[in-house]
């Protein structure tokens, strides 16, 4: 009926509406349904989502409006410098999502550039670039399913923020929480957030000559910057 349809999971938009009509007819075809229901039903469907769909193109309306204009990049350009710092690279990415709506767009519009400045911090940069996208789409009035669910269920934007603002708190905090890593060096394990790490160094010390000479101490940086090294 659709002819050539792709894949579940990666339909578009024209898809699913031609799915959705065909299911309707078969339902109206298969049940005791009047036609006159049907069609209420329809423009009652139709009428509900009108908020829903208002804001959605106010929220892409500016995506394209941004994305054009450049001018979110040129703010994450002024923000991220070339030299990696997570604590700006955060501030960055919460622009971006605010601006970008989508994280998809996020990523194609910056990847690009935090590829090639920051490519020895790969991992980190994802990590904080889904993070705060997740942390920022909880409280943006630009987040696309955030404004569509408090449309569709009535829930005022204000309301949203005094009962979210708590849980948004907790992921916070949980991002804060340190990820265990031993490294191939010896033996040193490292403790690391997005926001800091420590370094409890146990490895092979470099002199030339192969004997099983150790450097031991702790490393400590926070926002990418060392503040503490003992290193010997």
């Amino acid at each position: 009926i659709l002819g050539k349809v792709s894949a579940l999971g990666s339909w578009d938009m024209f898809t699913i509406c031609y799915i959705a009509m065909i299911i309707l007819i078969f339902v109206k075809l298969f049940t005791k349904i009047k036609m006159d229901d049907c069609l209420d039903s329809v423009v009652a469907g139709m009428q509900k989502m009108m908020k829903p769909a208002l804001f959605i193109v106010l929220a892409y309306t500016m995506f394209v409006i941004s994305y054009w204009s450049g001018y979110t990049n040129t703010m994450v350009d002024k923000i991220v410098g070339t030299n990696f710092n997570p604590f700006s690279a955060s501030v960055a990415n919460a622009i971006a999502t605010f601006f970008n709506v989508d994280f998809g767009f996020s990523g194609y519009s910056l990847g690009s550039v935090y590829a090639a400045r920051f490519a020895d911090y790969t991992g980190t940069m994802m990590i904080i670039m889904t993070s705060i996208n997740g942390l920022v789409s909880l409280v943006a009035p630009t987040s696309v399913l955030l404004v569509t669910g408090l449309s569709m269920y009535d829930v005022s934007y204000k309301k949203w923020l005094k009962a979210i603002w708590k849980f948004a708190i907790i992921v916070l905090v949980i991002l804060l929480f340190p990820r265990r890593n031993t490294l191939n060096n010896g033996g040193t394990i490292e403790y690391k957030s997005v926001v800091y790490k420590v370094s409890k160094v146990h490895r092979y010390k470099i002199d030339g000559k192969y004997n099983n000479n150790f450097e031991n101490g702790i490393i400590i940086e926070l926002f990418g910057k060392e503040i503490y090294n003992n290193v010997e």
